[in-house]
């Protein structure tokens, strides 16, 4: 396993490492389960629900993380069980997939894009982060499906379909998922405004926007695409005035009203002035952060945090 790890989490890390118990508790982690790896508590046990939300078997990429991430304050760093409960998660991912490739979200045979997106997405991550088999068969289906679809009026969705099938093209070694991709990627540029936002419902939505910044981010390091980078700085110059010293911005004429905000693109992007003021916000606990939100949502914001938090320990390392 190597030496210890001696350098302590960022603020982002500590965040995320402190929803780790919470999140474990959303899972189905009994091997003998039916619903091993099952993430979405009031299905498994509860009993509330018909279906499995897919969103929560995003779960896998964050237990990815919190496997690699070198953390001293990590105790869940390189522990076996925690790579078997992500294995598990991506195989539980599979099983609940329609047939024609999609996931649901909320309601039977929904057919959701977002949901087949991001859930891909992040098995994709999961796979490559841990170097587990991938399930080949599903990926590829997923693909086909997100290739056929598409949702413009929400145009983050679109940037997270854009990251699922490049990271499962380089998963799978697959060119043609990439081309898939760059499709994707350019019917989301065409549509960002003069301004650089991306629209939401028929408005800008600062969350929605930083949830685009970190998977165009995500895109960045997959491909260093030069198109790609131009967008994010025009992203970030109409951003710039919006957020306050301590993080927070005014949502009140926003289209989604959202108030959290997701660093990692703005971290790999090096976009500092605007991420050191959210930093603050963080560390003195007056913006919003994964422990304010609800199980759902508080799975993909701590993934976020906790994939900036590998950046910077990393970089300090």
């Amino acid at each position: 396993m190597g030496s210890k790890p001696s350098k302590q989490s960022s603020i982002y890390g500590q965040v995320a490492l402190s929803q780790a118990y919470r999140i474990l508790g959303l899972g189905d982690r009994d091997e003998n389960s039916p619903c091993y790896g099952c993430f979405d508590r009031s299905y498994w046990h509860y009993r509330q629900t018909d279906i499995v939300n897919a969103r929560f078997q995003e779960t896998c990429h964050f237990l990815a993380l919190l496997y690699v991430y070198p953390a001293s304050d990590n105790r869940f760093y390189q522990k076996d069980i925690i790579r078997e409960w992500a294995d598990a998660t991506v195989d539980f991912w599979t099983y609940i997939q329609r047939s024609d490739g999609s996931f649901d979200e909320y309601w039977p045979f929904e057919r959701s894009f977002v949901a087949t997106a991001f859930s891909l997405a992040a098995a994709a991550e999961t796979c490559l982060i841990l170097s587990l088999d991938p399930p080949k068969d599903s990926i590829l289906k997923a693909c086909r499906w997100l290739d056929d679809n598409e949702n413009l009026a929400v145009l983050n969705q679109m940037a997270g379909a854009a990251v699922a099938l490049a990271s499962s093209g380089v998963l799978l070694d697959d060119d043609n998922l990439s081309k898939q991709a760059r499709r994707k990627i350019d019917r989301l540029l065409d549509r960002q405004a003069p301004e650089g936002y991306f629209e939401e419902y028929g408005g800008w939505d600062i969350g929605y926007l930083t949830i685009n910044i970190s998977y165009l981010a995500k895109y960045v390091q997959i491909t260093n695409d030069e198109q790609v980078i131009a967008a994010l700085k025009k992203a970030f110059r109409f951003l710039d005035g919006k957020i306050k010293a301590n993080g927070s911005y005014d949502y009140k004429e926003t289209s989604r009203k959202t108030q959290f905000f997701y660093p990692f693109g703005f971290r790999v992007m090096e976009e500092n002035d605007i991420l050191s003021r959210h930093r603050n916000g963080v560390t003195n606990n007056e913006v919003l952060n994964p422990s304010w939100m609800d199980d759902r949502f508080c799975v993909p914001l701590s993934i976020d945090y906790l994939q900036t938090a590998y950046v910077d320990l990393i970089e300090i390392a």
